[in-house]
């Protein structure tokens, strides 16, 4: 069972799945994917941080994690990220 603040509605089409608010449906696919492919204390990779979204996501359902990326900016904003 994935364990998700944001219920599913099923639509006309098997895949397609909509949000029930106005959330950010990227945050929610990383939320389910990580939701229903890990546990807490798992160790979560992310291999191009960009804006840090997988950490915070990662943060929020308690798992630890590793963030690599090739601009050191990105990197910067996702250490902010991680101790905020």
């Amino acid at each position: 069972m994935v364990n998700s603040k944001r219920p599913l509605k099923k639509k006309d089409h098997p895949n397609h799945f909509t949000i029930d608010d106005d959330s950010d449906p990227i945050e929610h696919s990383i939320q389910y994917l990580l939701s229903a492919y890990s546990e807490s204390n798992d160790l979560v990779v992310d291999p191009f941080l960009g804006n840090g979204e997988v950490l915070r996501v990662s943060k929020e359902l308690k798992r630890r994690f590793i963030g690599i990326d090739a601009d050191s900016v990105r990197v910067e904003i996702a250490k902010g990220l991680s101790l905020g």
